[in-house]
């Protein structure tokens, strides 16, 4: 009888053990790479978002600026008569101008309740539209009102909230054609998945000094500070007096895909214009009468009573009316001697 070679059961359930090591260890090493994947995929698509807003809120923030609308202009100081005059008599009744409408929050920032922003707006010349100029013939941007508005996904659940991030541009600077909930301005989703964006705004001032202890070696002292919003209620309040902050800083927490992780960004935005306050204009003074250029002939005595004089001519005005005259009569001498050469 011929024996018959073959595994024992020992060394098939040892062959099975080892397969099933292998085959779970490569399995792992897969749903390993999967979620790897998945986090690449995460972290490029919030960058993507990121870099986003940055680069749009970066063009908004350089050219933001406090339009002419915005400031109240200084007032007009009398003009003071010389010494040993009177003052001229001012007329019973004056033309009055009519009164400007001052153009309202032309920076402006507002927050929410759990912190996030809830608004921002601001006057700027960087637009994303821009107008042809035929007489340049190059495109040249316009001054618009940028708005942007953080509203919360009702999808959402409350134990993780989500926001989105819109945006709004128009030539109309009025903010209250943006805020009206039946507001006719086109409004676009910039960001979706945001869970807080917040803003603080820093602000840099010289310290007000004693003219008598101000020199010239000593330089002014900086007084800074941040805020997180941009809403001026009092005149005395540090952005009443700045108009505009030195830069702003936007603090985002986006949301990954399967809305489980969180990652966090700081971006800065630099305010390329500072705000200046308009200069108050000198008091008009009464001035005497200018003597005539050097040169210049006296007026002209009239021909007839009621008639006005001519107006005095200088030496090179004289001068090119007779040269005028000269090529005027060679001109005339000319035709002259070609049409008797025709007759003759």
């Amino acid at each position: 009888m011929i024996a018959r070679k073959g595994f024992t059961i020992v060394e098939v359930l040892v062959v099975i053990g080892l397969v099933s090591l292998l085959i779970s260890g490569m399995f792992s090493s897969f749903m390993a790479g999967n979620r790897l994947t998945d986090a690449i995929v995460d972290d490029i698509t919030l960058y993507d978002a990121v870099i986003l807003i940055d680069r749009q809120v970066t063009r908004d923030v350089a050219g933001a600026f406090i339009p002419m609308q915005a400031q109240t202009p200084p007032k007009k100081k009398p003009a003071q008569p010389e010494p040993g005059k009177q003052a001229p008599p001012t007329p019973a009744t004056q033309p009055q101008e009519p009164k400007k409408k001052t153009l309202k929050d032309p920076f402006v920032a507002k927050n929410q309740d759990e912190g996030n922003m809830s608004m921002f707006s601001f006057i700027t010349n960087n637009p994303m539209r821009v107008y042809w100029s035929e007489s340049s013939g190059k495109p040249i941007p316009s001054v618009v009102r940028v708005y942007y508005s953080l509203q919360a996904d009702k999808t959402a659940p409350k134990d993780k909230p989500r926001y989105t991030l819109f945006r709004q541009e128009g030539t109309n600077l009025d903010i209250a054609a943006y805020s009206a909930k039946d507001s006719t301005i086109e409004s676009y989703p910039l960001v979706e998945g945001i869970k807080r964006c917040s803003l603080e705004f820093f602000v840099e001032k010289n310290e007000e000094q004693p003219k008598g202890q101000a020199t010239k070696k000593e330089k002014p002292k900086k007084e800074t500070k941040t805020f997180n919003d941009w809403v001026i209620a009092d005149a005395d309040d540090m952005r009443a007096k700045v108009k505009l902050p030195k830069r702003v800083t936007m603090r985002l927490e986006l949301w990954d895909s399967a809305q489980e992780r969180t990652r966090e960004f700081v971006l800065v935005y630099p305010v390329a214009a500072p705000y200046s306050e308009p200069k108050e204009p000198a008091p008009e003074q009464p001035t005497a009468p200018a003597a005539p250029p050097a040169g210049a002939a006296k007026p002209l005595v009239p021909a007839a009573p009621g008639r006005p004089a001519a107006p005095p001519r200088t030496v090179a005005q004289r001068t090119k009316n007779e040269q005028l005259m000269q090529g005027a009569q060679s001109i005339i001498d000319g035709l002259k001697e070609m049409f008797g050469g025709q007759r003759s």
